[in-house]
């Protein structure tokens, strides 16, 4: 990444607070109704206006958004879900195998990793993870 911390600042920490709003608009991104479909009961996760969906109170209260280096910083742990969604198609190849590591090894057994439409799990993860959902990209540690 060639842009300075303090240049990327304003723009992560306008992200992170779009995420920790909880909008989503149809409009803007894929169906969310049928993102939301697999779910047995959406109504309990989200209120949906129209086109506009909120993510619940309760909901976002369990939700952690921060930053976090996947290169530089030390390996989190402890997470139940995990979305790397459209990012490490943006990973220099030399790093990948690093990231997945750090982002797998982040998930604990039983929890959840989401990567993009485009992506896949790399050969060598692929016996720690059991495909939920081909098509939306989901696996479960075990």
């Amino acid at each position: 990444m060639n842009a300075s911390d303090g240049e990327m600042a304003p723009a992560v920490r306008s992200i992170l607070d779009a995420a920790r709003a909880g909008v989503y608009e149809t409009t803007r991104t894929t169906d969310i109704g049928g993102e939301l479909a697999p779910l047995s009961d959406p109504e309990k996760y989200v209120d949906r206006d129209g086109d506009r969906f909120q993510v619940k109170e309760r909901v976002k209260r369990l939700i952690s958004f921060e930053r976090h280096d996947l290169i530089r910083d030390r390996r989190k742990s402890g997470f139940q879900l995990v979305f790397c969604r459209n990012l490490l198609i943006y990973i220099d190849s030399e790093y990948k195998e690093s990231v997945f590591d750090t982002v797998t090894g982040a998930v604990e057994p039983g929890g959840y990793f989401v990567v993009g439409m485009t992506e896949s799990l790399p050969r060598d993860l692929r016996a720690s993870f059991e495909t939920v959902d081909k098509r939306r990209r989901i696996y479960r540690k075990e």
